[in-house]
């Protein structure tokens, strides 16, 4: 599967998961952007067949 079909599937999969704020690619990695520690430890370690790398970044105001 490449890899901009499946960063568009793990944003319909992670993105509803309390605690994640983003989803994006970098080269070939999934990169999941979350609050805190206990959502990053619901993250997998890779996602169909690619690694995913969690960044906890607290979380993000929405702008007005």
């Amino acid at each position: 599967m490449s890899l901009k079909y499946v960063l568009n599937m793990a944003k319909r999969e992670l993105l509803p998961i309390k605690g994640v704020v983003g989803v994006s690619a970098m080269g070939g990695t999934i990169v999941v952007y979350v609050e805190d520690r206990d959502t990053a430890n619901k993250i997998p370690s890779t996602y169909r067949g690619h690694p995913v790398v969690v960044y906890v970044v607290g979380k993000i105001a929405k702008s007005r």
